[in-house]
């Protein structure tokens, strides 16, 4: 299940790492995957007009 500390638990191992945006016309999006309790993650998002400081969450999903 996804929930809301999951979030923020997956979110918290991108700190400090450099993505690169996927092609998209309006936003610089981002896809990124990751672990957590052996299970792999994909997240979708970007920030909100080119800020660092509003994170736009499109979507988070358990890869099997």
């Amino acid at each position: 299940m996804i929930t809301k500390e999951l979030i923020v638990k997956l979110l918290k191992k991108l700190n400090n790492r450099r993505l690169r945006p996927t092609k998209y016309p309006k936003h610089k999006v981002f896809k990124w995957e990751t672990t957590y309790q052996n299970k792999l993650y994909r997240l979708i998002f970007w920030f909100k007009k080119q800020t660092t400081n509003h994170l736009w969450l499109r979507n988070i999903h358990l890869i099997d």
